[in-house]
């Protein structure tokens, strides 16, 4: 892989920035997993010398933030600290949490499977309020397991953002050949990648051939080359414009609300979601997801996850999770609904970490059915439905990517309820 050397000063490193915002984060007291986990990560970002992905995605996350916007991350980048700690992510990876503004006393929670079902609690230091985090995603989907894996740090932010995103990416990369990727239709002709922007350092701009072609209203240039031939040999970022970002800047410039502050375990959003009143929440509005919300009956804010990743993936809901929920075989909560969902369960098993991610690669990739046999957890506890269930999966969604998603739709489900006027208008909008 040939990476383009960001134009920015030597300070300006993936090291130093996490570094320093884990300073000001806990001061000198670092919590124990935490500092382990920041070097494993850094660790496997040298192996790859992947570190101008991050600096190119804060550089957008810092854009959309000067222009009002959020940014939600895709993919997998949200499974990392370092995303979280550069703000490229507001998604913290870490195991559940309880953490204070105030005087940055850290707890870690047991019985509690996401940070944001934590009920609020005064600091045991200060008494002042903590509020819980923590959604506990590995970073080894984004790395690989030994760290050998060139990340895919996709982010999505508001349309007017995308729009800027090849003038971002040329000031950023003045010597650089900036040119969308290329694609071919179903009838044979080239088409322009929805987001995918290559960035090709100035020696190697020769070796990469273009075409200009009308993509709406203006002429772009694309790469001769499908995107997926040259995936690998040079940096591709995938920019792509979301419209739940504009919703919720737009929603919180009319109400002066702080996106920030909206919290995750209002029991009247919740009550929301467990009656399917989701017309116009992304994600959750379409009837396929309805009727899931419906026979799940979700409570807490990790339910809707597994909700999302369930309603993502293919050959995970219809005739998979849905039989085992509605005949009692299995809650929601233990359903496969994520690649994490895999990897976790055989860990707690105490499956060794790299078998266990070895087969979560092949469940999640579809290949269970004719790469595993049923021997291979023969010695482990897990429950009977855990081998069928694993078979008929054909692809699985990221939690990372579920979890931001989440966080979208309860953000703009807090605003239907609490401003429901102004919702309703700014949703209009958009139609």
């Amino acid at each position: 892989m040939y990476f383009p050397k960001i134009n920015k000063d030597d300070g300006y490193t993936v090291f130093t920035l996490c570094r320093n915002k884990m300073d000001e984060l806990f001061d000198d007291f670092i919590p124990e997993g935490v500092n382990e986990r920041l070097n494993d990560e850094l660790s496997a970002m040298q192996k790859t010398d992947s570190s101008v992905c991050f600096l190119i995605a804060k550089c957008f996350a810092e854009e959309s933030a000067k222009q009002g916007y959020p940014i939600s991350s895709r993919g997998t980048v949200g499974s990392t600290l370092i995303a979280w700690l550069l703000g490229i992510t507001d998604i913290n990876p870490l195991k559940p949490h309880y953490y204070c503004d105030k005087c940055k006393h850290f707890d870690f929670a047991v019985g509690v499977a996401d940070g944001y079902d934590l009920p609020n609690r005064p600091c045991p230091k200060c008494k002042a309020v903590m509020k819980g985090d923590g959604h506990n995603i590995p970073f080894h989907s984004l790395f690989g397991f030994d760290g050998d894996k060139i990340p895919d740090v996709d982010i999505n932010v508001a349309p007017e953002v995308q729009a800027q995103a090849g003038d971002i990416l040329r000031k950023l990369f003045p010597d650089a050949k900036i040119v969308r990727g290329g694609t071919t239709q179903h009838d044979g002709s080239r088409g322009v990648h929805p987001g995918g922007f290559f960035i090709i350092p100035a020696e190697h701009a020769d070796n990469v051939p273009t075409l200009k072609l009308a993509d709406g209203d203006k002429t772009v240039l694309i790469t001769e080359q499908d995107s997926y031939d040259l995936h690998d040999t040079y940096l591709k970022m995938d920019i792509l414009g979301h419209s739940t970002p504009e919703k919720l800047a737009r929603l919180a410039e009319r109400t002066g609300v702080d996106l920030a502050k909206i919290p995750m375990n209002d029991v009247a959003v919740m009550n929301m979601f467990q009656k399917a009143s989701t017309n116009n929440i992304p994600e959750f509005d379409t009837e396929f997801v309805k009727d899931m919300l419906e026979i799940c009956k979700p409570i807490s804010f990790f339910d809707l996850c597994k909700i999302s990743g369930l309603s993502h993936g293919t050959g995970v809901w219809i005739g998979n999770a849905r039989a085992l929920i509605e005949d009692g075989v299995a809650p929601l909560r233990d359903t496969l609904a994520f690649r994490e969902d895999v990897f976790e369960m055989l860990t707690d098993c105490d499956m060794d970490d790299s078998e266990a991610f070895q087969i979560a690669e092949i469940v999640r990739k579809g290949k269970a059915s004719i790469e595993l046999e049923a021997a291979v957890f023969e010695e482990y506890n897990l429950p009977d439905w855990f081998y069928p269930s694993s078979r008929k999966i054909r692809y699985m969604f990221p939690k990372a990517h579920g979890v931001s998603y989440v966080k979208m739709a309860v953000r703009m489900m807090w605003f239907n309820v609490y401003h429901t006027d102004i919702f309703n208008a700014v949703t209009k909008d958009f139609e």
